[in-house]
């Protein structure tokens, strides 16, 4: 599972629920306070990134 080689790599992987309204909001700041992060957006399909 992609996730977990990310994690044991010291990597941090967030995972949210946010109002529709508030993703723009929530990305915009993630950007602007950690440039470095990659912010891969929505799952459009709504699918959970953990079994």
């Amino acid at each position: 599972m992609p996730q977990s080689a990310a994690l044991r790599s010291g990597e941090l992987l967030l995972v949210l629920e946010l109002d529709h309204r508030d993703i723009g909001r929530v990305e915009d700041r993630i950007k602007a306070r950690h440039p470095e992060v990659a912010v891969l957006g929505t799952d459009a399909a709504g699918t959970t990134p953990f079994p």
